[in-house]
């Protein structure tokens, strides 16, 4: 890209259109300022990454960065490797101080918050090692002196600063609009009619401070619905006068602007500054154990010479952070006059800084120059750190430590040098209209840039296909890998030579679904980057070699190796080995190796593998066995190129594990395989056709790309889950972080702050999606396939929220037409179709499905066993009661006897509201309802029967038994009683009912209906209780007690 206009313009050769002669123009100034043997000789440059960049500055002066001389970066699979193992003897060395130690009471609080899981916990931790950076501030703040309230200062005012940026955002929204320009008026209007909403209302527009916070929730629940909507109802109910709605200020309202809504809506969710620093305590632990599991990693990464990506940012940056600069500072000082930085739009805070450091003391007219490049729209990097509002920042200028901002000319690039014109029409039509037509700096939204196409117009295709899952029953997901498989070959068909075809995904989730579909169709694809290796049946097994030989006492690897594919023992032969007496699956092969020469041969090269161990290397000893079983050839006939492929990559893998010990090579291999992918088949090399994800083809191009998975949705994956922690920049700020804690679900608290930044990061979760679908459709060069799946519902296409389709949706209104077909409006562009009909037609004739033979027979197992409960045994046929909470009432009246029947008090009605909240009844009214059960349980306790079930005399008493017995063979039967008493002659099982008659039913016929209900369960109850204490079934009497009734009815055994 720099070359050729350089090489253009030295050759003199003119500009090939007029959007050309500008950059030829520059390039021929380029050659005359710099020699043309600069760029011929590259490698007088100093080319190198972010991160070879900072290695380059701390080897050069190691004890200036606060690093060990000689360390070295850790690769990135060793990295999460030793952050866990960092974090778990964290855990383990904190929970051996002393009670009570401030941190091991920090670290037990972090465990009940997570349930005491402790794996959750090490995660956690091993996660916040990575992320340190964004908690440098607090940590440094903890380390210095342990003081809550200074933590607390800090959250509350960088919370505020979240709070101001939303005002102040909102205000501005509001103040162009009629209302915002006259709002004293308005409101005078209002107190001249006697409106309520005068009063509530205040006099002039508040300024966007914090403590007016309130009075803005007030104007947006004024003016507007809870759904966000101008309100359409302006009479005496909402606030307003009779007539309102006839005046120039009720149009006003109807007429707000949507952004502004948008903004009075945001207020509503607003916490209080309160609410900010909630759950102090639980984020204070938090950071107490984040900064000793930090100083432990630091310690171990100096006694090993070792540097991760955080720590060599920031020992790079340490070299620039001293008063005095040092020899290294001078040297950049006086060496760097030139700073490219490429793919600009990814740039981390890290190296933002960095780059500000470097570039301290530079003058606009030092004749020094920083050339950044990038495109915002394609930065999807994020989860490596990436923030794109820091190229958007740059645009304003580099800002310099102790000076003005260094300053930087925007140049715009338009020019479109790869696409169709057809294809760069509609990017700038979906994209700039619709998807990036408002960029949301809070969201990192990014705005669109027309593009303008610049090469010739070629055969192109540029289509939408739908599948909806209503269609017949057919599953949709298959029918779109079907639909793929057979669009593909039908564009390889016509493919001209050197011209490529690029399948992009999304996500992996439907990879299975795609690269079957392409394989029915008889496509020969290379996979970049797509199926797990451990998901390779052939690597399952050599990774059991691997066990067997590292772990003999391992069961599961040997007796996998029995039924690999270079061993061939059959499963009668599987079960005779299985049915030896000896213990270990290891002894049982050693047993029959004289039975099975299979078993033999086996044996006999695990034997001198293991022999071997700990003197040769895990992958050479795997390899070994492998071959003296006639692994490769087994595995070249059974399976494919692809196989063996996935073969010798394992091997590889094993090999890169190596650590001298065996048991920590199986260790970190197993760690390797966790993120390892199986390499492209190379009977696939050949194929123009790729499959990859959007990431991975980033900075690439295809002539033909199709794009499936459009229902994909940035948001799943782990929704429905809540981090114990969020952190996120604020907007419109020097880039601080503020971390939350996620409420405890043990007490009522709201968790509003949590909730705002959970929005806030999901809205940037969108935005980047937006800018992956912006870089998937952008890498074809001619055509481009669309497709994904969409609900119908009575002619109307229901696409996922906030996945591409539905901004496809909403960009062309699309919908069903009375034919079942997929129709737009205003669509010149896109092809559309739905469902369409699949057909064999294109597929080649090598590619048809083979008859199979008749399945084998097949004799399914019976359970060793089955498990019944005697309250399966009720059957009910209506609704007992009409109450909702009728649920929550059972439970806690049944918890309240229990407790009483502990020989404990009654609890507090405060204690009983508790329990309900926690059983789903609203807060509004569990203070009734618990008013109701406590005096229901009292007059119990005042009833003789109740009271007498109770007594401490009972020689026996048991409340909430669980009993368990085996009333049939293959059957266990297992129950829970509500209260079983021993008066000295006779066993009483009672069963405690809280419901109550329905309306218009009497007393009788409500407790008849109960004891033919609940006969055979309590029956099963006598029958268990006899047979756990051996006694006659005739001394054990069973009994219904209704709570609400203050009633016992004593149950026979056969209905009178």
């Amino acid at each position: 890209r720099i070359r050729d206009p350089l090489d253009q313009a030295a050759a003199g050769e003119p500009a090939r259109f007029p959007q050309e002669a500008p950059r030829v123009e520059a390039a021929a100034r380029a050659n005359e300022r710099q020699p043309t043997h600069r760029l011929a000789a590259p490698d007088g440059l100093r080319i190198m990454t972010f991160h070879g960049f900072c290695l380059h500055l701390v080897q050069r002066a190691p004890l200036e960065a606060s690093v060990s001389p000689g360390s070295r970066v850790i690769p990135d699979e060793e990295q999460k490797q030793l952050r866990t193992q960092v974090a778990a003897a964290t855990i383990h060395r904190l929970l051996q101080h002393p009670r009570n130690d401030l941190l091991r009471q920090a670290v037990e609080n972090r465990l009940l918050r997570l349930n005491n899981n402790w794996l959750a916990l090490r995660d956690q931790l091993a996660e916040l090692l990575e992320r340190r950076d964004l908690l440098q501030d607090l940590l440094t703040l903890i380390r210095s002196h342990h003081d809550p309230q200074q933590l607390e200062t800090i959250l509350t005012d960088r919370f505020e600063l979240l709070l101001q940026f939303q005002l102040t955002r909102a205000r501005r929204a509001f103040e162009p609009t009629l209302l915002g320009k006259s709002w004293t008026d308005f409101i005078a209007h209002l107190n001249r009619h006697g409106a309520e909403a005068g009063d509530r209302l205040p006099e002039a527009l508040p300024p966007a401070e914090v403590t007016h916070l309130e009075t803005w929730q007030e104007i947006a629940t004024v003016l507007t619905t809870t759904g966000g909507k101008p309100r359409k109802q302006l009479g005496p109910a909402t606030g307003f006068y009779s007539g309102f709605s006839k005046s120039r200020w009720a149009k006003a309202i109807l007429e707000l602007p949507p952004e502004t809504l948008h903004h009075l809506q945001n207020l509503k969710a607003l916490p209080s500054v309160s609410d900010g620093a909630a759950d102090l305590d639980a984020l204070y632990d938090l950071v107490l154990v984040v900064g000793a599991a930090l100083r432990l990693y630091r310690s171990v990464c100096r006694q090993r010479y070792l540097l991760d990506y955080v720590e060599l940012e920031q020992a790079a940056l340490r070299l620039f952070d001293l008063e005095t600069p040092t020899d290294l500072q001078l040297f950049l000082d006086r060496g760097i006059q030139h700073l490219l930085v490429d793919e600009f739009q990814d740039t981390s805070r890290s190296q933002w800084l960095l780059l500000q450091h470097l570039c301290s003391g530079w003058l606009p007219d030092s004749g020094r120059t920083l050339f950044v490049v990038g495109d915002p729209k394609q930065s999807i990097y994020a989860f490596r750190k990436a923030e794109v509002s820091l190229f958007l920042e740059a645009k304003k200028g580099l800002p310099l430590p102790g000076q003005d901002r260094f300053p930087l000319e925007c140049l715009q690039l338009e020019a479109n040098f790869r696409s169709h014109p057809r294809l760069v029409h509609w990017s700038n039509e979906v994209f700039g209209q619709t998807i990036m037509n408002q960029a949301d700096h809070e969201a990192d939204e990014v705005a669109y840039v027309d593009a303008k196409a610049l090469v010739e117009p070629t055969p192109d295709q540029l289509s939408l296909t739908l599948f909806s899952s209503e269609d017949q029953g057919v599953d949709p997901r298959k029918a779109e890998a079907e639909w793929l498989g057979k669009a593909v070959l039908r564009e390889l068909q016509q493919l001209p030579d050197g011209e490529k075809i690029g399948i992009l995904l999304f996500a992996r989730t439907h990879l299975t679904h795609y690269l079957q579909g392409l394989q029915n169709a008889g496509v020969a694809v290379q996979v970049q980057e797509g199926a797990p290796l451990l998901a390779q049946r052939e690597v399952l097994h050599l990774r059991q070699i691997a066990h067997a030989l590292v772990r003999p006492q391992d069961d599961l690897a040997w007796a996998a190796l029995l039924r690999a594919p270079w061993s061939q023992l059959t499963l009668e032969q599987f079960v005779q080995v299985a049915s030896r007496p000896e213990l270990t699956w290891l002894e049982k092969i050693r047993a029959t190796k004289t039975d099975f020469p299979i078993a033999a041969k086996l044996w006999e090269a695990m034997a001198r593998g293991r022999q071997r161990l700990a003197r040769d290397e895990l992958a050479t000893l795997v390899e070994r066995v492998w071959v003296e079983l006639d692994g490769p050839a087994a595995v070249a006939s059974n399976g494919s190129s692809a196989s063996v492929a996935n073969s010798r990559c394992f091997l590889d893998l094993l090999a890169r594990a190596e650590q001298g010990i065996p048991e920590e090579t199986l260790v970190k291999a197993e760690l390797l395989l966790q993120t390892a992918y199986a390499p492209p088949d190379p009977g696939a090399t050949p194929s123009p056709v790729e499959l990859m994800t959007v990431h991975r083809a980033k900075g690439l191009e295809f002539d033909v790309v199709f794009l499936p998975f459009l229902d994909w949705h940035p948001l799943s994956g782990g929704r429905g889950s809540q981090p114990p922690y969020l952190i996120e920049r604020l907007p419109g700020s020097g880039g601080e972080p503020l971390i939350t804690m996620a409420p405890d679900r043990r007490r009522d608290k709201s968790g509003a702050a949590y909730r705002l930044l959970r929005t806030i990061g999901e809205k940037k979760r969108v935005a980047e999606a937006k800018r992956i679908f912006y870089v998937a459709a952008t890498r074809a060069c001619r055509s481009l396939y669309l497709c994904g799946i969409v609900r119908t519902k009575n002619g109307e296409i229901v696409p996922r929220k906030e996945s591409p389709l539905w901004w496809l949706c909403n960009h062309y209104g699309l919908k069903q037409s009375e034919n079942e077909e997929l129709i737009a409006e205003n669509n010149s562009l896109l092809d559309l179709y739905l469902n369409p009909t699949l057909t064999s037609a294109d597929v080649d004739e090598h590619a048809a499905a083979a008859d199979l033979p008749e399945p084998l027979p097949f004799e399914p197992e019976p359970l060793p066993y089955t498990t019944v409960s005697p309250s399966q045994l009720t059957e009910k046929t209506q609704k007992e009661e009409d109450d909702p909470n009728a649920r929550a009432r059972g439970a806690v009246t049944h918890r309240l006897l229990e407790h009483l029947g502990k020989e404990n008090s009654l609890p507090q009605t405060a204690a009983v509201v508790a329990a309900l909240v926690s059983e789903g009844v609203l807060e509004t009214e569990a203070q009734e309802l618990a008013e109701e059960i406590l005096q229901e349980v009292r007059n119990c306790l005042e009833e003789e029967f109740f009271n007498w079930l109770l007594s401490k005399d009972h020689p026996q008493a048991y409340c909430e038994w669980s009993l368990e017995d085996r009333p049939a063979e293959g059957q266990i039967r297992t129950g829970i009683v509500d209260r079983v008493v021993f008066d000295g002659d006779s066993w009483w099982v009672v069963d405690y009912k809280t419901s109550r008659p329905l309306s218009g039913k009497s007393v009788d016929e409500f407790m008849e209906r109960e004891v033919d209900l609940y006969r055979p369960q309590l029956l099963a109850y006598k029958e268990m209780v006899a047979n756990y204490f051996k006694i006659d079934p005739r001394s054990v009497r069973v009994v219904l007690y209704f709570t609400s009734l203050q009633q016992e009815i004593e149950l026979n055994a056969e209905p009178q």
